[in-house]
Formats: C-alpha cells, structure tokens, sequence
C-alpha cells in the first residue's frame, strides 16, 4: 500500500481475510459507531478477520509503502469473496 494509502470501510459476506505484515505499519480499524475498534499492528503480526465483520486498513505512514501478504480463506477468487463497501 502506498505511503499514506487506505482501503475503505468494507466486509466479505463469503469469507475470512487473512493478513500477514511484512513492511510498514498499518492501523487497523473494525466495526462501526459505537462498536468501533482500531488497532496499530507491524512487521511479523497476523490480521484475521471473519466473515461479515466491517474492516478497514490505512497505511500509517505519509513516507514509506507497508507490504502484507493476504487471502480469501473459503473461497476460489477474490470475486467470490462478496466485498461490500460500507457507506
């Protein structure tokens, strides 16, 4: 992800995501309102997150890229997934 890049609130009705940090640090944010959390994880942390459950990312740097591996656990393809963008 780019320096200072994010992905937008958003859940899969069809899988878990797995994530796996690499580079950089990513601030994690899940739920909505009042059932909000964030969280800071780096290097050699594991992300997980169920199905249906909003989740977002952001890069927390302005400077530098982060790098993850992930997957779609439970499903063939990133299209079987079911992402939805939450408003």
């Amino acid at each position: 992800m780019a320096a200072g890049g994010s992905n937008e609130p958003h859940y899969h009705t069809n899988a878990e995501a797995v994530m796996y940090i690499i580079r950089g640090k990513i601030r994690v944010i899940e739920g909505v309102g009042e059932e909000k959390t964030e969280y800071v994880v780096g290097p050699g942390n594991f992300i997980y997150v169920p199905p249906m459950e909003v989740h977002g990312i952001v890069n927390c740097s302005d400077s530098e890229s982060a790098e993850w591996i992930f997957m779609y656990a439970g499903v063939p393809n990133k299209e079987a997934a079911g992402t939805e963008f939450v408003k």
